[in-house]
């Protein structure tokens, strides 16, 4: 991982955009490998029943969209007032980091870790990123 950011620094024309590591196709590649390597070790039961759980799903989902950007906004206001002289950059990332849906590989792994429900990770972490993209899109064409 070192080594990976050490050349990122050294070397950023090729994973920038044009660049010919294609970072955009090669994002969704990842996205999708994680996905398929995940799906491959998960009975086709057990994912059907995690998918039947929507009151989880919902719960999730209203965490990542409302309550986390909620409280990235109250942080972002309050921190003006309790500490005047923070950088503005550093007020926005951590308003950025939480309208951000979680990356899938981190859900998956850390659920895994918990012994908690995998299929509930990896369909809410796909379902809150396609949710967290889709408006992008949208608003990037018009």
């Amino acid at each position: 991982m070192l080594l990976a950011v050490l050349l990122a620094f050294l070397f950023p024309a090729p994973g920038a955009k044009g660049g010919w590591l294609h970072a955009d196709i090669l994002n969704n590649a990842g996205v999708a490998l994680i996905l398929f390597v995940q799906g491959l070790a998960m009975a086709v039961e057990r994912m059907k029943s995690g998918l039947r759980n929507w009151p989880l799903h919902l719960i999730i989902q209203g965490f990542t969209f409302i309550i986390f950007p909620l409280v990235g906004l109250g942080w972002h206001v309050a921190s003006q007032v309790l500490w005047p002289g923070q950088p503005p950059g550093l007020r926005d990332g951590f308003l950025y980091l939480c309208v951000l849906p979680s990356t899938v590989s981190t859900s998956v792994v850390l659920t895994n870790v918990a012994k908690g429900n995998t299929s509930a990770a990896i369909f809410n972490a796909a379902l809150s990123n396609i949710m967290g993209v889709a408006p992008l899109r949208f608003w990037s064409n018009s």
